[in-house]
Order: C-alpha cells, then sequence, then structure tokens
C-alpha cells in the first residue's frame, strides 16, 4: 500500500518535478561576495520550487540544499542590521526584507511539505522523516519574529496562527518533546521559547539585551510548561493561548473575563519566575553568576535589572493604562546625555541650532510618562534606556526622561514611550576632585521631591565615576558636594544615581 501511495504521488507531480541535479549545478553559479545578490536569487528559486509540483519527500530534499546555502548567506545579511538607527534607512530596510523572506519562503516550503504528507504515510514510517522539517519550520518561524524584535517592529501576519498550528501538528504526532540534530532543538523548546520571548516584551528591551533574554531562555526556558488546561485559577505567571489567534497569548491577569474559556493552552511560568527571582537575590548577596548557572556578566547592574524587568512580565503583572489623548502638542525631543545638558545649558537660549531637533506628537500621557510619536525625522539614534529632554513649547515645560519602549513598522513610523525622571532637570557638572586640573563631566541634576518620597537623581556618563561616592556639582543654583546613595540605573551610556547631599 505505502509503495503504492508513493509510486501516485511521483505520477501525480510527473516531469515537472525539479531535478536535485540541476539545483546543486544552479546553487554552484551564485555570487559567493554578494549577499543581496544571492539573496534575491535565492528566494525567486524558493518561490518557484513551492509553487512548483512535487512529493513532500523531493521538496525537503531540494529545501535541503538550498537552506544550507541560505545558512550562510543570512548571517552575514543580518550583520548590517546591528546596532542600527530607527526608522531604518531605505538600504538596510532592504537588508531587513531580505532576510525576512528569505526565512518566510524557506519556512513555508518546509511547512508545505509537512502539512501535504499524507496521514497514511505517516503509519508506515514517514512520521520520523517529517520530524526534522517540521521543527526547522517551526525555528524558522521563530527567527522571523526574532528579526522583528531586533527591528522594534511589528510581528508579521500570520506568523502567529501557524506556529500555534505546527505546534499542533507536533503534539498530535508526538513528535513535539524528541530533539532533532538540526536544528539541535524540539517542537516544544522552540514553541515555549517563543512565547517567552514574546511575552519579555521585546519593545521594551535595552539594546543588547534580546541575546542576553534569549541565552537566559537556552539555559532556564524549561522550567515553563505548557498545558492542555490551567493547572489551578490563580493567574500569577499563567498565559492563555488561542491557537486560533495571530497573537502569542494574554496573561491571565491582564483579562477581563474570568476563566480559561476559549483557551486550548496555557503556558506556565511559576518555576522559571522561581528561579529568576532566587537568582536575583543571590546575586545582590554577591553569590557568583558561575554557580547559578549564569553567564559571568551576570553580576552587573544592568544584568541584575534585567533579571527584576523578566520576573515582572513573566508573572504576567498587569500594567495601568492612560486614555488617548484627543490634543496631540508636538514637542522637540533632544537625545542622549550631551544634546540634553546643551538645550538646558546656560548658553542654550543664546546660542544658534546647528544640529536639527527632531519633532514629536504626543500620543499618550500617563501619571509617570509620555508616548510620542516621531513628526520629522532627521539623522540619529534613539533606543531603550536612551535619557531624553522633551521641550514643550505650549506648555513652556521641560521634561528629563528616559526612553522605555521603541516600536518602528515602517519607514515613516517611529513611536517611542518615556518615563520622566522628575518633575524638574537641571544642566550640570560633576566633579571627582574640584579642583583646577579636573574639567568635570557634563551631567543632568533632578532636584529631590521630598513630598513624594523622591531622592534626587543625577545622570551621568556610564564608567566616568570610577565607583566614588562622593562627587561635587555645579548646577546654576550653585555647588554642592553630594554622595551617592545606590545606583538606581545603568544603561550602555549612562548611570542613574539617588544621590543625598554629604
Amino acid at each position: 500500500m505505502f509503495a503504492t501511495l508513493m509510486a501516485a504521488a511521483k505520477g501525480a507531480a510527473g516531469s515537472a518535478e525539479p531535478d536535485a541535479d540541476e539545483l546543486g549545478a544552479w546553487l554552484a553559479t551564485l555570487p559567493t561576495h554578494d549577499a543581496s545578490g544571492a539573496a534575491r536569487l535565492l528566494i525567486d528559486k524558493l518561490v518557484a520550487i513551492n509553487r512548483a509540483p512535487g512529493s513532500p519527500r523531493s521538496k525537503i530534499r531540494l529545501l535541503d540544499m538550498l537552506h544550507q546555502r541560505i545558512e550562510t548567506v543570512v548571517p552575514r545579511l543580518e550583520r548590517a542590521l546591528e546596532d542600527v538607527a530607527l526608522p531604518l534607512a531605505p538600504p538596510l530596510r532592504d537588508t531587513a526584507y531580505l532576510v525576512e523572506k528569505l526565512l518566510k519562503e524557506l519556512g513555508a516550503g518546509y511547512s508545505a511539505a509537512v502539512l501535504q504528507t499524507p496521514r497514511a504515510w505517516l503509519a508506515f514510517g514517514s512520521r520520523r522523516q517529517i520530524h526534522g522539517p517540521l521543527v526547522r519550520a517551526m525555528d524558522l518561524l521563530a527567527r522571523r519574529l526574532v528579526l522583528t524584535h531586533r527591528l522594534y517592529a511589528r510581528s508579521p501576519g500570520g506568523v502567529w496562527t501557524e506556529l500555534h498550528h505546527l505546534f499542533g501538528v507536533a503534539r498530535a504526532l508526538g513528535l513535539d518533546i524528541k530533539p532533532t540534530e538540526a536544528p539541535a532543538t524540539s517542537a516544544v523548546a522552540v514553541y515555549r521559547n517563543t512565547l517567552l520571548l514574546a511575552f519579555a516584551e521585546p519593545s521594551r528591551l535595552m539594546p543588547g539585551e534580546l541575546s542576553l533574554v534569549q541565552d537566559y531562555l537556552s539555559r532556564f526556558g524549561a522550567l515553563a510548561e505548557i498545558h492542555g488546561a490551567p493547572v489551578d485559577s490563580k493567574p500569577r505567571g499563567i498565559f492563555l493561548i488561542d491557537p486560533r489567534r495571530d497573537r502569542p497569548g494574554i496573561a491571565a491577569s491582564k483579562r477581563k473575563e474570568d476563566g480559561p474559556a476559549g483557551f486550548e493552552r496555557v503556558l506556565s511560568t511559576r518555576a522559571l519566575v522561581e528561579r529568576l527571582e532566587s537568582q536575583f537575590v543571590r546575586l545582590q548577596s554577591g553569590v557568583s553568576p558561575d554557580t547559578l548557572g549564569l553567564p559571568e556578566d551576570a553580576g552587573r547592574v544592568a544584568y541584575r535589572a534585567l533579571l527584576r524587568r523578566l520576573a515582572g512580565n513573566w508573572r504576567g503583572e498587569k500594567r495601568k493604562r492612560s486614555a488617548r489623548l484627543r490634543f496631540h502638542p508636538r514637542v522637540a525631543v533632544h537625545v542622549g546625555l550631551t544634546e540634553a545638558w546643551a538645550a538646558l545649558g546656560p548658553a542654550a537660549h543664546a546660542a544658534i541650532q546647528v544640529t536639527p531637533v527632531s519633532e514629536w506628537v504626543i500620543v499618550n500621557e500617563s501619571a509617570g510618562g509620555f508616548a510620542l510619536r516621531l513628526m520629522s525625522v532627521r539623522n540619529g539614534h534613539v533606543a531603550v534606556g536612551d535619557v531624553v529632554l522633551l521641550r514643550s513649547k505650549e506648555r513652556n515645560a521641560e521634561y528629563g526622561c528616559i526612553v522605555r519602549r521603541v516600536a518602528s513598522n515602517n519607514p515613516e513610523h517611529l513611536e517611542i514611550g518615556v518615563q520622566q525622571l522628575a518633575p524638574r532637570v537641571l544642566a550640570a557638572v560633576a566633579f571627582l576632585d574640584p579642583t583646577e586640573h579636573d574639567q568635570g563631566v557634563k551631567a543632568l541634576f533632578c532636584p529631590g521631591v521630598p513630598a513624594r518620597d523622591q531622592a534626587a537623581l543625577l545622570v551621568v556618563p556610564e564608567g566616568v565615576r570610577a565607583s566614588r561616592r562622593e562627587l561635587h556639582l555645579r548646577t546654576r543654583e550653585g555647588v554642592a558636594r553630594i554622595r551617592v546613595r545606590r545606583v538606581a540605573e545603568r544603561t550602555g551610556d549612562i548611570e542613574l544615581l539617588e544621590v543625598d547631599p554629604a
């Protein structure tokens, strides 16, 4: 019977079925020094193969041949997308398109081959043969999502629906737990870690933190579990998944309705969060990262801050939402400590503005910050963790803020969410030793607000403090000696210090 099915499928394909020898000869002609040119040719070939007739087995063989070459091209293209300014410039947008299209067409080919394999064949040994292509199709979908996370863009349409469906197929065939050789992972690991990465809120991750989260999930992601139904009625650490919807899922605590009705799967992160919280406490107490199974740099303040944020996200904590504004005032935004200091400095109003300032509109406002959309583009770079100064002519006010969220879905779109540091912000100069040889460093000073029990804050360039506990600070209000209470936050460029009068 199995031989009959194979013969029937081969006869249906006829002579139009692609030839592996011809494909091998074609691959040898691809340019080796032009990654973009090779990518375009590979995309055309993938589209042709996906649309041509042929048996699932022959399609998989051809796709495997293309996959080997694609895995040499994609990393070269992705290197150009590291540490890019948003919104992406047209050449970089084209590069991102090529990466996305390669992953999309290759994944579509594997997915179609798996889903088109007759179920009758699976009982005769084909189940093992589609295991690798099934996991590879899921992995390619996951990589497309990682690309959008890296570029702070919206997820491609249909990716989550297909990922949910393929995991359902893997589970129904009993192929969800067993790992494959290439890629060296399993269907459940790909699905679980992709969900966890989405629930980590990638739009709020600072540059470089996405890879840290991926590394953490490779070490401890297996502590999260996927169930067919909620383990209990408590919402903490429970995410509800509806495979029919093109989205990862929703935290149980964020649902307006009670109960898991309509959700076929549940991701429980409780054990993962317990491990994460334990690691955070032990790192704070001075325990070596390697004894906790963490990388060497896990002892840094920034890494511990990342763990704290991940714990909150994977608990599924509910955030307060503010109503959208009907009136959208415009603000000028100065990005970075240097620009903010220059805009606040004593010569700021008299000096001629050489560098154009970006103009934004406030699309939303809360008690703690603003959501801004870019109106006029200028050369520059804005990223999560940057300090920015907002200047509103309509309100005659200035706001010192830190970027907490970034989204850019097309070349004309850029939105950021910023958290206000304090009601007032002043340009300052910080001195390690106030002598004639100490020129000081530019800083931003936010006076404390005793009524809110809010400590004074000082923003200085990362690393210049050299761990000193006492500094001298000069503002327009005079010179004072201050003592560093603690490092409230550290990003790649700045340190945010809580300070007291010395």
